[in-house]
């Protein structure tokens, strides 16, 4: 964040950042009171002045996942405009549900200028995840626990629905708790 800030991709005053993180559940639970206050978005308020960092974005845009998505994405598409000199929108998740997501609103697309690819840990860098995930729980690996990771990533990194550092958790919580 602070690359993308100091790196001239987003202008904020430089004495106002600040970072809000919303879940989904911040951005759209505002809808589910009248419509007259649905342009209080409590976590684009909060961030105004910085940033509104916004993890798996694409779920507003997927059918059936939240009652009024549609809305909370033309708000934020509003409030975007309206607050252009005082906020920086960050809109994280996979590529193709991302690209989903930035096509489902015309005002999105004109307002989301700037993509950053990070592209997925290998499967080294998955072991190696693991293995501190193991440390920072004050477990010590085995022989052999290093190549059985990678064996696991390797069978899985291709994927579509591959969660990436998230997989490892799981395998490591799943060891754990048998």
């Amino acid at each position: 964040l602070d690359q993308l800030l100091h790196g001239g991709v987003l202008r904020i005053q430089e004495a106002q950042r600040i970072r809000v993180q919303a879940p989904l559940r911040v951005l759209v639970e505002p809808f589910r009171v009248p419509l007259e206050v649905a342009d209080e978005l409590v976590a684009v308020r909060r961030a105004i002045g910085g940033v509104l960092f916004i993890d798996e974005a694409y779920a507003l845009a997927s059918p059936g996942f939240v009652d009024f998505g549609d809305e909370a994405i033309a708000t934020l598409v509003q409030r975007m405009e309206e607050e252009r000199a005082d906020l920086a929108v960050i809109a994280a998740g996979y590529n193709d549900e991302m690209r989903r997501f930035i096509d489902s609103n015309p005002g999105l697309q004109s307002r989301f200028t700037h993509y950053v690819h990070f592209a997925n840990y290998t499967a080294a860098e998955l072991a190696q995840i693991f293995a501190a995930i193991a440390t920072s729980a004050g477990v010590t690996l085995g022989a052999g626990v290093d190549e059985r990771v990678r064996g696991l990533v390797g069978a899985a990194i291709d994927r579509p629905d591959f969660g990436n550092a998230r997989f490892v958790r799981t395998i490591f919580e799943q060891a754990y708790a048998n």
